[in-house]
């Protein structure tokens, strides 16, 4: 077995690496993946054992492949660990349209820039606390309107820090995230978009109790998979598992929820529901902090 597969395989608990081993072709597939993902990106390296332990890390499920951008998950990981050719593309095509977000909020004189600049500094460098923020994107979803979120988030926490109250509506959020749509995509979600919401709530209300404290303890209180396998009495590989299996529990429910009430082509639901997931991690947040008020 080639070392990215390898290291995929070994990252995985024992219930994982049992059903990859059952099909020898996956670790083919997967090799074959991030191949064709390298390159997009000439120049950029790639530590092929480290990169095969995050794809398990943040839950990447090789039969479903096709529901990750491995490519832009190639470069945000390259990036992370300190490449320059991949931090410098980073910047060029995602990092500075994403920080234009900034744009939105008030500032005075030098604070946008300052700010900006402590957005990268968390997106890209490990600290004695934390590792690179850039290393929780999961390849679901773009990269680009995940960074455009992250970032204002970021800065929204930075500003409060230093005793400067902002807001940010989830909508307003949700919209950075997926501004680059096409227009035929952006009209469904508009018009769908609060049904989405309604069959969203009632998914997320039929989770078990215990799910929704791991979601919360991932996406709300920021603990890593490493932080979250103690806390849960399991494997690190485990725990990501389980936060993926509670999502993929979410998407299914919304589906079953929408399929009843919407009356609109195949084609077009499947647009709709691709849209909607690749916010996700947002809608689940929106939903929890909810239900703290």
């Amino acid at each position: 077995m080639a070392i990215l597969a390898g290291a995929y395989r070994d990252a995985l608990d024992d219930e994982a690496r049992a059903v990859f081993d059952a099909t020898p072709k996956l670790a083919g597939v997967l090799e074959a993946s991030v191949r064709a993902a390298r390159a997009q990106w000439p120049g950029v390296s790639l530590n092929e054992a480290e990169f095969g332990f995050h794809l398990a890390s943040v839950g990447v499920d090789v039969h479903r492949l096709d529901t990750v951008r491995i490519d832009e998950l190639v470069l945000a990981f390259a990036a992370a660990q300190g490449d320059v050719e991949a931090v410098l593309r980073l910047e060029v095509e995602f990092m500075k349209p994403a920080l234009a977000a900034l744009s939105t909020l008030r500032w005075k004189g030098d604070q946008e820039s300052d700010t900006s600049q402590m957005v990268r500094q968390k997106l890209l460098v490990e600290d004695e606390n934390n590792a690179p923020k850039l290393l929780q994107y999961s390849g679901r979803g773009p990269l680009g309107g995940w960074l455009r979120v992250t970032a204002l988030r970021t800065a929204m926490s930075v500003l409060r820090v230093r005793g400067i109250a902002v807001t940010e509506s989830d909508d307003a959020l949700a919209d950075l995230a997926v501004a680059d749509l096409s227009p035929d995509v952006a009209h469904l979600r508009a018009r769908y978009g609060a049904e989405f919401k309604r069959a969203f709530e009632e998914a997320f209300a039929q989770l078990d109790p215990e799910d929704r404290t791991v979601l919360r303890l991932s996406l709300i209180d920021g603990l890593s998979i490493d932080q979250l396998g103690p806390v849960l009495g399991c494997h690190r590989a485990t725990a990501a598992r389980r936060i993926q299996r509670t999502k993929e529990a979410l998407v299914e429910g919304t589906r079953a929820v929408l399929m009843q009430r919407l009356q609109i082509s195949a084609d077009e639901f499947e647009s709709l529901m691709l849209v909607m997931m690749s916010q996700l991690d947002w809608s689940i947040e929106r939903v929890l902090r909810d239900q703290k008020r």
